[in-house]
This record gives C-alpha cells, structure tokens and sequence, in this order.
C-alpha cells in the first residue's frame, strides 16, 4: 500500500524537525515536504500533490488561513489543523473549518518551552488517527462554507416548554456539517434542539457562539434547570453530558458528568435516551459525521418510543463511521446528505 504522503507546515523550524520525525515514525507516513509561511505553502501544495497537509495558522508573509482559502481554491487537499489553543486560535480554527479543513488537533501550550517533545507524544497518536482518516476523503468532498450572518435580531423566546424536541449527535466531521445546518433551522422553528459534538473542551465555548452568530434560533451552553423551549438549540458544555427531566409540559435540562462507555464527552447515546424518554414519539434523532457507535443506542432508544430517525449518508459525510453503524443496526428511518437533513427534520416537525 503506498504511504500517505504529507506536507507539514509550522512558522518554527524546530517543530517542522519534530511534527516529521513524529509523523514518519509510522510506517503508513511519509512526510514529502516542509513549509514555514502560507505562501510557500501554496506553491508547494501545486508541486508536490500531498495526500494531506498539517498546516499552523500564526504565521508570518501569508497565515494558515490565507492559505487554507487558497488552496482549497487552486487544489483542494485535506488539511489537518495543528494549531496552539487560546481564545484567538479557537475561533481561527473553526474559521478553518469553513474554509475547508478536514479537522483539527491542538498543539501543546508550551510548546515553545524545551518540553515540547515530551508535550507532543500526547497528541501524536492523535494527529496520525487524523491524518489517516483525512488521508482517505474523497477531495470533492472539501468545500468551503460562507454562512450567513444573522439579518435580524432572533425573535425573544418565551419560557414556554415545546413538546418536541430534535436530539443531534456529531463527532469528528461534525463541526463542518452543524455550520452548514444548524442556519437552515427557521427563525419560528416549533422544536426545542439538543446536540452533542464531541470535540476538546476549550472550543466548545468559541463554537456556540459561531453556530448562534450564524444561526436563526438561539443557540447556546445548555445549563442545569434551563426549559427546553422552540427555537432554542442547547449545547452540551464542557464536560457534561446533556440529559432531560420531565416537567409539566415538556422537559428541561440536567446535566451529567458520569464517564461515557465510549470514552468521550458528551454521549450521544444518553443524550438521546433521556430525551426519548422524555419526549416519546416527539423526538427526532439525527446522528452525523463521526467515528465509533456512539449514538447507536440513542436512535435504537428514539426509535422504539415513537420516534424518527436520520443519518447523514456517507457521500456526505468526513467519516462515516457512527452513522454506518447505525444504519446497519437497522434504527435509521431516513439517510440523506448534509444539506438534506433539515429539510427532512422539518418534514416531522
């Protein structure tokens, strides 16, 4: 089987020499190539044809982003972001996002400090999975996304519960889909939304404000006691897993810090299964983009009180993985592509 051939890009020469001594470690893995700025990124991207690139944003003549838009202009590669995480660097990698990145690994704090190799063995199985798994997307795959910004102010919301509720679960690939769906939910939207996206804390914050900034309804971090109400979309916080009590007329939310079997936060699955329980035959389950089962027995759960279930098909999707697996456990009424699940979604409501 051929390597996958990878361009490694970082402004310090001293973490180009580590990213490919790391990176070729795997036999899978060939590094082709170095960059220090964006546009010899560009230029090298024309003349070497890597499989994927691992690309920093802070850097000087043309940063990573610069770069990203240009590239997935001129030739579409898959592209790992591998960035420092601080407020700034969040929302410049879901800016990333849109421009086109496959996904992203965060690059150690210190890693300016002399423990950067110790800091970075954390992270390299990590950004190997990643690169593997960009290494196999098909390029037509990688647009780039321009939501649009709110035209007006969302409609205040009444703190009178929905009796329904739309639950959505999403992994690695994710983040790209919910930026291009969560804006085609419409402003009087009559069901409540829950998601859960698993993906490192420190964004979780940076992302709900991009997704309510490019949204119709509110979008925002769900807290304990808040009413599940219409044309409100809650976002499992750092660390918990958003679940549902019951209330007179609906559901409001609690929160769970209890491990998940699949080893991530939030679950998918008991997520959905609260909400099933809660909600019955007015819940509607939507699972994307994502690796392992998680999510699994959440549509099982949706499915058996009542409710509809979709799946992003694998045309569409970054990894199918979570949604393969649901489909071939038979719990999925409907498998459409990215831009088709709202639709459908609104088709039940």
């Amino acid at each position: 089987m051929d390597k996958i051939k990878v361009l490694v890009v970082d402004d310090s020469n001293f973490m180009r020499k580590i990213i490919t001594d790391m990176l070729n470690s795997d036999p899978q893995i060939t590094v082709i190539g170095t960059a220090s700025d964006g546009r010899e990124t560009v230029e090298k991207v024309k003349t070497l044809n890597p499989d994927v690139i691992t690309l920093d944003i802070i850097m000087p003549d043309m940063d990573g982003l610069t770069a990203l838009e240009q590239i997935m202009k001129v030739c579409p590669t898959p592209v790992v972001m591998f960035s420092k995480v601080t407020r700034d660097g969040a929302e410049a990698t879901l800016k990333a996002l849109e421009f086109g990145a496959v996904d992203f690994v965060t690059k150690p704090q210190d890693a300016d400090l002399g423990s950067i190799k110790i800091e970075i063995d954390k992270v390299k199985s990590e950004l190997i999975d990643k690169i593997k798994i960009a290494a196999r997307i098909d390029r037509n795959k990688l647009k780039v996304l321009y939501p649009t910004t709110r035209i007006r102010e969302k409609i205040a919301n009444v703190a009178e519960p929905t009796e329904r509720v739309v639950c959505i679960g999403s992994s690695a690939g994710g983040p790209k889909v919910l930026m291009e769906i969560m804006p085609q939910f419409p402003y009087d939207l009559s069901s409540g939304v829950l998601v859960a996206q698993h993906m490192p804390s420190f964004f979780i914050k940076s992302f709900t404000e991009r997704l309510s900034n490019i949204s119709k309804i509110s979008v925002r971090e769900a807290k304990i006691g808040d009413i599940i109400t219409p044309a409100t979309a809650f976002m499992a916080p750092e660390s918990y897993t958003i679940k549902v009590e019951k209330i007179k007329k609906g559901g409001a939310v609690t929160l769970s810090s209890e491990p998940s079997v699949h080893r991530v936060k939030p679950c998918i699955d008991a997520m959905m299964e609260a909400a099933a329980q809660v909600y019955g035959a007015k819940t509607i389950g939507v699972l994307l983009s994502g690796m392992g089962r998680d999510g699994v027995k959440g549509l099982k759960a949706i499915k058996e009180a009542g409710g509809k279930t979709i799946a992003q098909d694998e045309s569409s999707s970054i990894v199918f993985g979570m949604a393969k697996a649901a489909i071939e456990e038979g719990v999925v009424d409907k498998v459409v592509p990215a831009n088709k699940i709202i639709e459908e979604v609104l088709k039940l409501i």
